[in-house]
């Protein structure tokens, strides 16, 4: 099972602007703190997605998300996200799977640290 999943990202300024305004923030060159949240939570649909993961993208239910940010993210940022499958656990009928997730500029400066617990369906 692939247990990671690193990919670039470069946030321009529409993107950053358009999730502002499905936050309720203002547009602006800098993206609401969690910008860093969602590229990651995108980074690990993938992976669950991944048929060599064995555990699938659908019937996904977000039980928890911590992030901690070192700095915000600029448009033109361009940005290594990074995600490792920390557990996979059967519980009740239904897998648990807790993440680790890393944001970074290109040049390897941290952006934002994520760990997020998802139940999914099977």
């Amino acid at each position: 099972m692939p247990a990671e999943r690193h990919e670039a990202h470069e946030a321009d300024r529409a993107e950053v602007d358009a999730f502002a305004a499905a936050v309720g923030a203002e547009p602006g060159p800098v993206a609401p703190p969690t910008f860093a949240a969602a590229l990651v939570l995108g980074v690990l649909q993938r992976l669950l997605a991944d048929p060599a993961t064995g555990l699938g993208a659908s019937g996904v239910v977000h039980r928890e998300q911590e992030f901690a940010c070192e700095r915000p993210i600029r448009a033109g940022d361009r940005l290594a996200v990074s995600v490792r499958l920390e557990s996979v656990k059967e519980v009740a009928r239904r897998t648990v799977v807790l993440a680790r997730g890393q944001v970074s500029t290109a040049a390897g400066e941290p952006v934002c640290r994520t760990v997020t617990t998802l139940v999914l369906a099977r």
